[in-house]
């Protein structure tokens, strides 16, 4: 199997100049006095004396937490998988085709950028606001573009998927025990790229609530429900349990299920290992511009985009704020069909794409909080 390379050593050029002006940046701000600290996620300043009127509360920490990330860029590759295409019967009126399924094979290989950014905007011991962006990109590159002719590959290989959102975070204390998590996501997905933006009202929402106990600094968890497009397409009724637990100064659990889960091992206060999952997906606006009958079918469609990655991660302080993530890992599929419609009845898909499930590596610089 022979791939071209060109776009990827572009891709992998531009991530690493990216890194070299964030390092560049970072160190800079460095350099001068620090008046401006950012404090953790959920951090708080606590009240101090021995006052019994002032009202305490509890704090989202547990000891020896992985890092909360600021500023996150990172570069993720899958290796070469197949996708086998397959359109469903009920377009055999669209002239062209010859018998109720039509299959289409290809390989590719999926690469791209990894960016997010997220502040606390008030931090207060009472409350605390967080503020975020992010950037997910998966540029697909198929073995022997020029003679890609199906309509779903070729809308993939022009401009792959993206995710482009803004999202909200509140964890509210109640008390010295007790917390609340509000978490709310709005994301840009399709095959867009920014000079060609997609429609505004094909955003996709997503929400969670969670009910806490902190029951000491070791450990605390809650009960929750999400609204969520891990799945592809969306479900209004996800329970939720987060579990964050430190068993020793050597090791501990961080998870947030069904979605992820870690396992973590610390070495030192600036390394650790975490083994674990996490399910990821979205529903993607998908366009084409083609004029012929199958990527008029596809045009408006939503690819309902669900996988399973079992990974390993090793994170390492390299200089002050500055974190280095390296990861490696299996990609399982889990969905990757077309709907005709965002609201198309559940399961009822126009095509059917059934992928290998390849190897995958990432890294990643990350500013995180002090």
């Amino acid at each position: 199997m022979q791939f071209r390379i060109s776009l990827l050593a572009t891709q992998e050029a531009r991530a690493v100049m990216l890194l070299m002006c964030f390092l560049f940046a970072v160190r800079l701000s460095m350099a001068q006095t620090d008046t401006t600290k950012i404090e953790d996620n959920f951090d708080e300043y606590g009240e101090y004396g021995d006052d019994e009127s002032v009202k305490r509360y509890c704090t989202q920490k547990v000891q020896f937490l992985s890092p909360t990330k600021l500023i996150s860029i990172g570069y993720e590759l899958q290796l070469p998988q197949t996708i086998e295409t397959t359109f469903k019967p009920f377009l055999t009126g669209i002239p062209g085709m010859v018998s109720s399924e039509d299959n289409h094979s290809a390989s590719f290989l999926s690469h791209g950028l990894r960016l997010g950014a997220n502040f606390p905007v008030i931090s207060r011991s009472s409350i605390i606001v967080n503020l975020g962006v992010n950037y997910y990109e998966s540029r697909m590159q198929f073995e022997n573009e020029a003679t890609v002719s199906n309509a779903m590959h070729r809308a993939l290989q022009e401009k792959g998927l993206r995710t482009t959102g803004l999202m909200a975070t509140v964890f509210k204390p109640l008390n010295e025990k007790n917390f609340v998590i509000v978490a709310a996501n709005a994301d840009l997905n399709g095959n867009y790229n920014f000079s060609d933006l997609q429609p505004l009202h094909t955003t996709r929402y997503s929400v969670l609530g969670i009910y806490g106990w902190k029951k000491s600094d070791k450990l605390m968890w809650g009960l929750g429900w999400a609204r969520t497009y891990r799945l592809g397409e969306v479900n209004n009724t996800v329970p939720l349990l987060m579990y964050n637990r430190t068993f020793n100064d050597r090791y501990g659990i961080e998870a947030l299920l069904p979605a992820r889960l870690n396992v973590r091992r610390n070495f030192s206060p600036t390394s650790l290992l975490l083994l674990g999952y996490e399910l990821e997906g979205n529903s993607y606006h998908i366009r084409s511009r083609a004029s012929d009958p199958f990527s008029r079918r596809i045009n408006g469609a939503e690819i309902r985009r669900s996988e399973l990655k079992v990974r390993l991660t090793y994170e390492q302080q390299i200089s002050g704020f500055i974190w280095l993530s390296a990861q490696a890992g299996l990609r399982i599929n889990a969905n990757f069909n077309v709907s005709a419609t965002e609201n198309a009845p559940r399961r009822e898909y126009i095509v059917e794409n059934t992928l290998t499930n390849p190897l995958f590596f990432a890294f990643g610089i990350n500013l995180v909080s002090p």
